[in-house]
């Protein structure tokens, strides 16, 4: 049963002991999720007066979290990780985590796992920050919307096409504190900043192309389908520019085709779901900022309007070494950050595509079902080396999961890439469905013991996870984990 009774009393409690501090160092993840945590959490105690620092950390390891303990501050307040190490901190530590904790101890310890509540679906680390930073102070409820980034950048709403859970009481607090909107809405990515045509032809959840293609070119195909419906393109036009009506019939049209190929109720449900949209004007940003920007940025910048585009910019600053730069912007600054933001998602985008293009080559870095003349029965690897930054692995293993293309999704996909911070390790990412955690898959749980038992650490959630494990150890861990896999599934 959920206690969300005592997770906000949890929360409520962790809220007294950061008011009552004189100084307080936050330590954030530097994904989406940890960087609007970090956002929150900077904004709530500026609100208090009380002075601090925002540190972000890629992991939270025994050397890393001593470096912190050493740092002089009334509080450390962790956002977005801490969880999976609570055992090992001290009095001063407060944390606001989602992720597996290592013990069920709830002082100071603010996680909606001790709460019966799923950390991976229902709240996220942004979402349990806000918690406490509403029983601060409640004004703080116009934080709301950055904690709805923060969870459709950790992808809670990918299984019901909605955030669920207590996602879906922030959701209420952002649409009447922070002038959100929350309507059912198709959820192709890009809809507020790429032209219509475009928008659907590189649609790849769903991959829109396959239903609207007549064997010529991609792009004349839909042109076709718009101009056929009666959608004028003599100009440029985006998703976000057309009426109730023509988006219905666009919808109608997607439906009958999806039908027509043979798609189920299942990919028909798909192409809907609650689409999050946020206001020009958020906490800290200045009147009208949009029209004082460069005319060929302005389209850019309305990637802050869609929840989604939002968070793929601050994943965008957050694995490529500038986290502080997306927080900048989650706190209101529309020109020197936000442009900095906006010129390094170009560059992640790029990166994106460069390591996919390099897994799906196959080759040395392809996807793989054996290791040492091993068959893996439960899971596929892929392994991208130096080849493949550390920090956006992650994001290449969900996308690679559910790539049409590659057509892995039946079972939970593996990623080693070489570790960036000199530790002479390899950074795991893992990455399965909801199908399969209906079926018993629980990724942290199987990273966590897999790792140990080969001498590096893990944690995460049941359907994305992630450890460090010693190089040269990567087989041995594989079997073991292709094993405890095996047995969470199919009780083998």
């Amino acid at each position: 049963m959920s206690d969300v009774e005592g997770f906000e009393s949890g929360a409520a409690d962790a809220a007294e002991r950061i008011r009552n501090a004189g100084s307080a160092l936050v330590i954030a993840h530097i994904d989406a999720d940890g960087i609007t945590a970090a956002s929150i959490a900077s904004i709530a105690l500026q609100r208090e007066g009380i002075d601090h620092e925002v540190k972000f950390i890629k992991k939270l390891d025994p050397p890393m979290l001593q470096s912190v303990l050493d740092e002089k501050y009334d509080v450390l307040w962790f956002v977005d990780l801490g969880s999976g190490m609570y055992s090992k901190m001290d009095e001063r530590c407060i944390v606001a985590d989602h992720h597996r904790p290592d013990s069920m101890e709830r002082e100071r310890h603010v996680n909606p796992h001790l709460y019966g509540i799923d950390g991976s679906s229902e709240v996220s680390g942004s979402g349990v920050t806000y918690a406490i930073s509403v029983a601060m102070n409640a004004n703080n409820k116009d934080l709301s919307a950055l904690a709805i980034v923060g969870a459709v950048g950790d992808f809670q709403e990918s299984a019901h096409s909605r955030l669920t859970g207590y996602n879906h009481k922030i959701v209420e607090d952002a649409v009447e504190y922070a002038g959100m909107t929350a309507e059912v809405d198709i959820r192709t990515f890009g809809k507020q900043t790429k032209p219509l045509p475009i928008l659907f032809q590189y649609s790849t959840d769903p991959k829109l192309i396959d239903y609207i293609t007549d064997q010529i070119d991609d792009r004349e195909s839909c042109i076709r389908f718009f101009t056929e419906l009666g959608i004028d393109l003599n100009e440029t036009v985006y998703w976000t520019q057309l009426d109730r009506v023509e988006k219905a019939k666009i919808v109608s049209a997607l439906v009958n085709r999806m039908i027509d190929r043979g798609r189920g109720v299942t990919d028909v449900k798909k192409l809907l779901g609650e689409i999050y949209t946020i206001p020009e004007n958020t906490v800290g940003t200045p009147e009208n900022w949009i029209m004082h920007l460069p005319e060929d940025m302005r389209i850019s910048a309305r990637v802050l309007f869609d929840a989604k585009e939002f968070a793929t910019l601050l994943n965008a600053c957050g694995r490529h070494e500038l986290p502080e730069v997306g927080m900048e912007v989650c706190k209101g600054d529309r020109s020197e950050y936000l442009m900095k933001a906006l010129n390094q998602q170009n560059g992640h985008r790029e990166s994106l595509k460069t390591a996919i293009e390099l897994v799906k080559l196959g080759e040395e870095n392809g996807i793989r079902e054996e290791v040492s003349g091993v068959s893996l029965h439960n899971i596929r690897f892929f392994h991208g080396g130096k080849k493949i930054k550390d920090t956006i692995l992650g994001i290449i293993t969900g996308m690679l999961l559910n790539s049409p293309e590659v057509q892995c999704s039946d079972k939970p996909l593996i990623a080693f890439a070489d570790s960036s911070d000199g530790s002479n390790t390899l950074k795991v990412s893992g990455r399965g469905t909801k199908e399969m955690v209906d079926h018993g898959l629980d990724l942290s749980l199987a990273m966590i013991k897999s790792s140990k038992e080969c001498g590096g650490t893990g944690g995460g959630h049941n359907i994305a996870a992630g450890a460090s494990v010693p190089y040269g150890k990567e087989n041995e861990f594989l079997l073991k984990l292709d094993r405890l896999i095996g047995q969470q599934i199919n009780g083998e």
